[in-house]
């Protein structure tokens, strides 16, 4: 074993003994997914990773041409150091899922995604503070009152405890980078799959049970 993977091995144990016990289930569930879905896919991602985002998109065109009783899709949030603003916009995600009831959740993500570009653009002369302004103005499209919005993301205890546990559930499952799939709870190497690809793979499986 090389001493880099020792290393690794260390971290993701002393990760795993700190995790806390989360107020619910890991990941965010797009749209009406079953627990009891034949199909389970896991997506792990970062909001500022382009790779991410054309990933994000893709996965979503593809589950929503099954019933929810075929495919679960669930989106873990994965903040990576060298992304600024990652963390915070990660906990931007949770706070829209609690303000909306889940109801917007996968649409902020999608509009994060979108403007990607414009967090990222000079992030290096960026202020938390700048950051935290060009989310509350897009908030408030999404009918979120935007002083809620901002104790949430802020000064909410349960926000930040569920941004940094889900990002410690990534690592205890082995993900280190992104995007990461997994189809019940194997990790597949779908990367570089297109649309049909995907669909080629979950007819053959479902096809299979």
């Amino acid at each position: 074993m090389s001493f880099t993977t020792s290393v690794y091995l260390f971290a993701i144990g002393a990760i795993c003994g700190s995790v806390l016990i989360l107020r619910r289930e890991v990941g965010f569930v797009y749209k009406n997914g079953k627990p009891e879905a034949e199909m389970k896919i896991d997506l792990f991602v970062d909001l500022f990773c382009p790779k991410s985002k054309a990933l994000f998109s893709r996965l979503m065109e593809v589950v929503d041409g099954y019933r929810d009783d075929q495919i679960r899709l669930k989106t873990h949030l994965v903040p990576l150091p060298y992304h600024a603003f990652s963390f915070m916009a990660s906990k931007t995600v949770h706070s829209v899922s609690t303000l909306t009831r889940d109801q917007q959740t996968y649409n902020w993500m999608a509009a994060i995604f979108s403007n990607m570009s414009l967090f990222r653009e000079n992030a290096h002369s960026k202020t938390q503070h700048d950051v935290m302004t060009q989310f509350t103005d897009m908030v408030e499209t999404f009918k979120v009152d935007k002083d809620d919005f901002t104790q949430l993301c802020c000064s909410d205890l349960h926000v930040e405890d569920d941004t940094r546990v889900g990002w410690k559930y990534s690592c205890s499952r082995g993900v280190h980078s992104v995007p990461w799939f997994m189809i019940n709870d194997m990790t597949v190497n779908a990367e570089e799959w297109t649309v049909q690809d995907w669909k080629k793979q979950i007819d053959k499986l479902l096809g299979s049970q």
